[in-house]
């Protein structure tokens, strides 16, 4: 695929992060120490340039292949600081949050060995004031400085419009919009926050499951993902170990270093879906039902099918079945930097990216500051292997920190743009005064071959139209419309029935099209 590059001038781009990640070595975090004691920078993940760009010097400096164009959608002065996570909700809006509490390890300057031994001592964490700090503030106990943010207007030439949702909260890591509210991942619990009285604010928390492991923030339980049968998929990093427990049945797991896991929608289950890698901070389930995940630190699996019950290597290389082989590295190539952390698909049938963007992995790389591309190839006999190809998004600012991805239901690429100085975890003390708490950015990416798109508002449309938007070429309107089905009354879409089996039937229909259907 040959790619010319442009600068751009003008636009705007969606901004997320997820800190880069080494394995742990002597300490949990090196130096935590005050003034001059500092160790020296690491100039990829800690930047050695003090003066913070505006939001239009920064994209005057980002560089994709000819006919793409980036914009801004929103930055700190819409009060975006910080973002980790974002979703598209069935209404087309985009949910975000800040994570002005980051880091918040409840102990820092400790040796590696000890922390471990109090992962495996929950009485010792109860006992320890910092834990129980950390904890309250995680329980609601203690009210936290960070929200929940819903940013509409964002298709056609309306201004984007920026609701503080909710408050009070502590580095809500993932946020899955769902009916009048959203599950939360956040430290050692999920929750349900809702909006009862349809104010536009969250008024009422539920509690789901608790226990999971927050001595690493960075590595805590995200990427809040719904799939087929009414599951909720999510990832766990490296670094922590809890016994997880559902606050609404007898359900419980030991979830112990990277994992994927899923819960059911009502919180009555829980249960371990694959194991391995190191963190998993990229986790999509395409277009055409496959998973797939990414491995931060670049060992040869920088995106790879995650299909249930698979076990990769990673850190405490815990298999779920003792027989189990490891899933072998997918490729040779190195995409370069330890903390690749979001990956998205162009997976639209029409409307979105050019053809030749078609199974290319985009990966967030807030060490290297760009966006790189990886072309997934499915073979005929059924394996999968991979090209890396030029970068999508370079960027001359080293504080642009990209941490998560999307596509929007206007088929354009969305990028939460952590936007620091700082973007390592271990590597750079958690109390340096360089961490920045007061910026951050969300871009954009069309081609100027795309058309505006009417974005339709699923939670509004006539449940007799839900079944002619399951064939739609957008993903977003695929599963919005499939949402909708699922979640309304069976007393409105029971009617459905014969027109969805007809559907399912339909050898004219492409193969996703008919699974929803079902």
């Amino acid at each position: 695929m040959k790619i010319k590059r442009k600068p751009l001038l003008y636009g705007l781009v969606l901004a997320l992060s997820c800190l880069g990640c080494k394995e742990k070595s002597d300490t949990a975090s090196s130096g935590d120490n005050k003034g001059s004691d500092y160790p020296t920078l690491n100039k990829k993940t800690h930047s050695s340039r003090t003066a913070i760009l505006s939001p239009e010097k920064e994209l005057a400096g980002f560089k994709v292949p000819e006919g793409f164009v980036v914009e801004l959608v929103a930055s700190e002065k819409d009060g975006v600081v910080n973002p980790i996570h974002m979703a598209f909700d069935d209404a087309g809006n985009l949910w975000t949050q800040t994570a002005e509490m980051y880091p918040l390890d409840p102990v820092s300057d400790i040796k590696w060995q000890d922390l471990l031994k109090l992962m495996d001592d929950p009485a010792a964490q109860e006992k320890d004031p910092k834990f129980k700090r950390v904890l309250d503030l995680y329980r609601g106990n203690t009210k936290g400085k960070d929200k929940i943010l819903v940013l509409s207007g964002l298709y056609g030439k309306s201004k984007v419009k920026t609701n503080v949702w909710a408050d009070g909260l502590a580095i809500p890591q993932s946020i899955l919009p769902y009916k009048n509210g959203t599950y939360v991942a956040q430290g050692s619990e999920l929750f349900f926050l809702e909006d009862t009285d349809n104010d536009g604010k969250a008024d009422k928390r539920t509690p789901l499951f608790t226990g999971f492991g927050y001595t690493d923030t960075h590595t805590m339980a995200h990427v809040l993902v719904r799939g087929p049968g009414d599951w909720i998929h999510f990832s766990q990093g490296a670094l922590n170990k809890g016994e997880v427990s559902s606050l609404k049945s007898d359900a419980k797991i030991r979830l112990d270093f990277s994992k994927i896991a899923r819960f059911s929608l009502d919180a009555k289950k829980i249960e371990l879906v694959s194991s391995g890698l190191n963190n998993i901070w990229g986790f999509k389930l395409r277009g055409n039902g496959q998973w797939y995940g990414m491995e931060a630190n670049d060992l040869g699996y920088s995106v790879v099918p995650m299909e249930p019950g698979t076990g990769f290597p990673g850190i405490g290389r815990e298999r779920l079945r003792p027989y189990q082989p490891w899933m072998p590295e997918l490729h040779k190539f190195r995409v370069g930097g330890t903390g690749m952390s979001g990956v998205a698909f162009s997976d639209d049938l029409e409307g979105s990216f050019p053809s030749e963007w078609k199974d290319v992995a985009f990966i967030a790389n807030p060490i290297t500051s760009e966006i790189n591309a990886v072309k997934i190839l499915r073979n005929e006999d059924g394996s999968v292997s991979a090209e890396l190809l030029p970068s999508f998004l370079t960027s001359d600012d080293d504080w642009f920190r990209p941490v998560n991805m999307e596509f929007g239901p206007d088929g354009c690429l969305y990028i939460a743009d952590w936007y620091n100085k700082i973007v390592s975890h271990n590597e750079v003390a958690t109390s340096h005064p360089d961490r920045d708490k007061s910026h951050g950015r969300i871009w954009r990416i069309s081609h100027k071959s795309q058309k505006p798109k009417k974005i339709p508002n699923f939670y509004e449309v006539k449940t007799s139209d839900l079944v002619g938007y399951l064939k739609s070429p957008s993903i977003w309107a695929k599963r919005a419309a499939w949402h909708q089905i699922t979640d309304r009354p069976i007393g409105e879409t029971g009617a459905l029935a014969k027109e969805l089996v007809l559907l399912a039937s339909d050898n004219q229909q492409d193969e996703i099209t008919r699974i929803m259907a079902l």
